[in-house]
């Protein structure tokens, strides 16, 4: 954690007590929001899939149990891929960079990012990845916090942790910049009600929000700023975008 000029922050994707609270999807709305996306995509028997920012791989493992896809993961946490092969076992999971995509162009079919796009160092150069390695017409899910107020704000708050939270686009930026790397949006959908029910969730198990984070750090939260009570308005989103030839 960052805490007096030290360097390591809390990850909160790679805390159990977070994996718990979301039923190992670590994320608002889970594999309901999966089942969406790739509805909306509209594959085809044996596409390929990859998730990226797969954390331990369990939306890998969903989509290998309920569709007829293939499907590989990568994250960059090596942490959560030793995990995710400990626990799955034969699910092709990878440790890299969105940044440096391993694979050939047009190797995939659809890629999905569930809360895992506002954590990429360099946006457009995952999406220029992103693009490089969609086949034609192929589609891109994305699932992330956004901002809801008109004007882009800082979040300010307790940089000692590492998560989505923490760097929410506002969607209109987000559509220009898939515009821009060579995508056309095909959906943009508000699931905030996901949100919601994910902080009820917190204060049902732990008594309220400002608690699970004091669990999550192990210090007091700074009063200026929770994911609740931030200037910020969050939201959540979901947007299906099509690779554009």
């Amino acid at each position: 954690m960052e805490i007096m000029g030290r360097e390591e922050k809390i990850k909160l994707y790679e805390n159990p007590l977070f994996e718990e609270l979301t039923d190992g999807s670590i994320r608002p709305g889970g594999f309901q929001l999966t089942m969406k996306a790739l509805e909306y995509g509209d594959f085809y028997s044996k596409s390929k899939l990859l998730d990226l920012g797969c954390g331990m791989g369990a939306t890998v493992d969903f989509i290998q149990q309920h569709y007829d896809y293939t499907c590989a993961g990568l994250d960059a946490s090596p942490l959560l891929v030793e995990k995710g092969k400990k626990k799955y076992g034969s699910l092709n999971l990878i440790e890299g960079k969105a940044e440096a995509l391993p694979f050939p162009t047009a190797s995939f079919d659809g890629v999905l990012m569930e809360c895992s796009f506002s954590l990429m160092e360099s946006k457009e150069k995952v999406l220029q990845e992103v693009h490089r390695t969609l086949k034609p017409q192929g589609c891109l899910m994305l699932t992330d916090m956004y901002q809801r107020q008109q004007e882009l704000m800082a979040v300010d708050g307790n940089a000692g942790i590492e998560s989505c939270l923490m760097s929410p686009m506002r969607l209109k930026d987000l559509d220009h910049m898939l515009q821009n790397n060579g995508f056309n949006v095909e959906l943009m959908e508000d699931e905030t009600h996901h949100l919601h029910s994910m902080v009820a969730s917190m204060i049902m198990n732990f008594g309220s929000a400002a608690d699970f984070w004091k669990m999550i750090t192990h210090q007091p939260v700074d009063d200026r700023w929770t994911p609740c009570n931030s200037k910020v308005k969050m939201g959540y989103f979901l947007c299906v975008a099509r690779k554009r030839n």
